[in-house]
């Protein structure tokens, strides 16, 4: 029987945790000189080195290793080539390159740019020889789809390495233009960013038994635009064969912001293609002309979003990576779920983008919002749709706008964050819940007392990321005991989730279904 089950993200009852090994002297992961790996993959020898995690404790890191040849030249907007071999030992001791992209705060890459980006990164436990092989952890990145790196020092996964004896790959996939340009052709058929994600996961697949890792036991994670490709790969049966099961938060195959149709996308590349002043007839004197520009000069040409929650380049229906998509979106589709699923969101999604949207300054609080104020945003939250249903929105929400700027913002919130992440989840969690696997829903709902935008925003998007990669855990910054709890709870979820496909072990003495308070 389907099981559908909620979890209450908030403040927790403390368990059999041994606080004494979460709580003890903290370290930034530091490198231990003269120390290093070798592991051999399928391509050739690396060599990592030895880093140390927040809690002080070893991992073995490889940063940067490649799984395609750089996409540069005529490789430029297609899909991903495999990495050939190499001879000799590849340094896997420097984080890699982050794709070319435009810079997008606070989650703003933190290597330098470069279309040489298509590398992945891998910590895992010291090994010894009578261990049984560790379930992997494969991190996506969000981004929108338009930017993000997997080398940002929030993603660091040395800690939940570290304390739940797992493996954790995170990898780069090109983004924006280089990555989702489509002309609806196969001279550029699109996608090639997701096609670099299911390059890095066959990677994984077939290289992480040389780590210590469990091949069979693959668990592919991420966040927004990261869960909504998770999302995709779902659906995908060219992606499916390469995990076992999935972890989506604060996305899904069905959120609004992350796809286009291929008449659309053609449209978007028409635009970019006169702006760069090359033939708008996308054929191959188009596709030559798009390949002797500057990366970031197409980067810069490309058009710029007026909605609320818009990215521009996204992944087009009809692709193989994005099988049955049309006809499950409509419900004409037929599609069974196999894998076991995690996946929720954050109770103030929306005021991420709302802030932004407004114009009001990140650390200070609102300015008056206008009546005016509100429409824009109700018009924006879908601006190629039309004239948005005002009334039929309004009556779920109240029935009227509100009259004081705080309401207003109340309001605004709950429609963002219910129309482009709570409900597109909530929907796809119904599909899955189709088949006959486990899923399970969570609503992650603590503010971060090292928070700083308005307090009006709560629990927003991207607020749940450094609980889960140990953050907290660093005793050289303000955390508070509980929010130290909540991290290392919420590692231990994860982690055996992974390692078992249930969110929790019976040992706990937990029920399936429960909220964690103070």
């Amino acid at each position: 029987m389907v099981r559908n089950k909620w979890l209450h993200f908030h403040f927790i009852i403390v368990t059999s945790l041994n606080l004494n090994a979460i709580l003890q002297p903290l370290m930034a992961a530091s490198v231990h000189e003269n120390v290093s790996l070798f592991v051999e993959t399928k391509q050739g020898l690396v060599k990592g080195f030895k880093g140390t995690s927040r809690v002080g404790k070893t991992v073995r890191i490889f940063y940067g290793i490649p799984y395609a040849e750089p996409p540069v030249g005529n490789l430029r907007f297609q899909r991903p080539v495999e990495k050939e071999p190499w001879t000799g030992v590849l340094e896997a001791t420097t984080k890699p390159n982050s794709c070319v992209q435009t810079v997008i705060e606070p989650y703003g890459p933190n290597t330098n740019l470069s279309e040489d980006c298509l590398k992945l990164n891998v910590w895992a436990p010291e090994q010894s020889h009578k261990q049984d092989k560790f379930a992997v952890l494969v991190w996506i990145h969000g981004g929108g789809f338009c930017s993000g790196s997997s080398t940002l020092d929030i993603y660091d996964a040395s800690t939940l390495v570290s304390e739940e004896m797992v493996i954790v790959v995170s990898f780069n996939y090109r983004v924006a233009s280089l990555g989702f340009l489509s002309f609806g052709n196969e001279l550029v058929p699109g996608n090639a960013g997701l096609h670099d994600q299911r390059l890095a996961m066959k990677w994984v697949k077939n290289n992480i038994g040389a780590f210590g890792g469990d091949e069979n036991r693959i668990t592919i994670f991420g966040e927004s635009s990261g869960a909504v490709s998770i999302g995709f790969h779902l659906l995908s049966h060219f992606s499916r064969t390469l995990f076992k099961r999935a972890i989506l938060q604060s996305g899904s195959a069905f959120a609004p912001w992350g796809f286009r149709d291929n008449a659309t996308a053609r449209g978007l590349a028409e635009a970019l293609a006169v702006a760069l002043n090359c033939s708008d007839a996308l054929d191959n004197t188009t596709l030559q002309c798009l390949l002797n520009k500057d990366a970031e000069e197409i980067l810069k040409n490309e058009k710029r979003p007026s909605g609320i929650v818009e990215f521009m380049f996204l992944p087009v229906q009809g692709d193989d990576s994005i099988t049955n998509f049309t006809q499950v979106l409509s419900g004409s589709g037929t599609f069974s779920n196999d894998k076991a699923v995690l996946l929720g969101s954050n109770a103030n999604e929306g005021s991420f983008f709302l802030e932004k949207f407004l114009g009001h300054p990140a650390m200070t609080e609102p300015n008056e919002v206008t009546e005016e104020n509100f429409m824009a945003v109700i018009k924006a939250l879908n601006p190629g749709a039309g004239e948005p249903p005002v009334d039929k929105i309004l009556d779920v929400y109240g029935g009227v706008i509100p009259s004081s700027t705080e309401e207003k913002l109340s309001v605004l919130d709950a429609i963002v964050s219910d129309y482009h992440f709570t409900c597109p989840v909530v929907q796809f969690s119904d599909l899955l819940g189709k088949g006959d696997a486990s899923v399970y829903q969570y609503l992650f709902a603590h503010r971060s007392s090292r928070n700083r935008l308005p307090e009006w925003t709560g629990v927003t998007h991207g607020e749940e990321i450094a609980f889960e990669f140990g953050e907290p855990l660093n005793e050289t910054q303000e955390w508070d005991e509980v929010e130290r709890i909540l991290s290392a709870n919420f590692m231990r979820y994860w982690a055996n989730f992974a390692k078992t496909g249930y969110v929790f072990y019976k040992s706990l003495g937990l029920h399936d279904v429960f909220a964690m308070r103070a």
